[in-house]
């Protein structure tokens, strides 16, 4: 018969979990830094992973200021939906 686990183990186990995935964000985090560090893509990461904040940047950032403007000659021509 399985002993029963009381709600403190099993609040601890949890924290233990959440430790561990927010450790393993961090190195996916790391590599993708590593990996697109020159090449503009890190603003799209960031995007996609809602982070909050950005560094070398000192604002908060906000789903506007994820929003990419239209370019002018698309506004221009018509071909904004």
């Amino acid at each position: 018969m399985k002993k029963r686990k009381s709600i403190g183990q099993i609040a601890d186990e949890l924290e233990e979990e959440v430790t561990a995935i927010q450790r393993i964000i961090e190195e996916i985090q790391k590599e993708y830094h590593k990996e697109f560090i020159s090449e503009g893509i890190m603003f799209y990461y960031y995007k996609r992973t809602g982070c909050k904040s950005i560094p070398n940047y000192s604002e908060e950032m906000t789903d506007t200021q994820y929003l990419l403007p239209y370019p002018t000659f698309e506004i221009q021509s018509g071909r904004v939906q």
